[in-house]
């Protein structure tokens, strides 16, 4: 089988001539110094170091000048938070004051009130007992019959029912108002 190394590395190994020629041939020539300039590139390097010493510094100074006006704005938004802690307190605290006073305006106003209750049937507010009708709409059965009960059926059904006089309607345990 012929050899397919190229002509420099035909008598040695593949490892061999890489290791041994691992460095461009560019890499051993030496650039000329400018005469004019010497240790110009020193010069351009020292300022470029000190610009750059002179930045870290005044950042640095921002920083420690830009803390206590960090820590008011925290204590600011720590006050404001508790503030308005207590202020949704304050107001849970009276919403349950309120619901407490409506069930007991609740409680005496259906004691003494025919008229109230009627109302709290009319508004669905209240179950309701009785004879009554009961109705089952239910899918077909049938495979491609399309028999399915939608939300207009429903409303057919619920519409037909307060047309006939029904005074209270319930789907599923969910009580319907007017």
């Amino acid at each position: 089988m012929p050899s397919r190394l190229p002509a420099p590395y035909s008598n040695i190994g593949l490892l061999e001539g890489i290791a041994a020629n691992s460095l461009d041939d560019d890499y051993y020539e030496i650039r000329p110094v400018n005469s004019k300039h010497p240790g110009g590139g020193t010069l351009i390097t020292a300022i470029g170091l000190a610009l750059f010493a002179l930045l870290v510094t005044i950042a640095s100074a921002q920083n420690r000048t830009d803390r206590p006006a960090d820590q008011v704005e925290l204590n600011t938004l720590i006050a404001n938070i508790h503030n308005r802690k207590a202020a949704i307190e304050k107001g849970e605290s009276q919403a349950r004051k309120i619901r407490s006073d409506v069930a007991k305006l609740r409680a005496l106003s259906s004691r003494t009130d025919p008229e109230f209750e009627a109302l709290r049937v009319i508004a669905s507010d209240i179950s309701v007992t009785g004879p009554g009708v009961v109705v089952t709409a239910d899918n077909s059965t049938k495979q491609n019959s399309g028999g399915r009960v939608t939300d207009i059926d429903l409303q057919l059904l619920v519409n037909g029912l307060w047309y006939a006089g029904a005074e209270a309607i319930s789907i599923n345990g969910s009580r319907l108002g007017t």
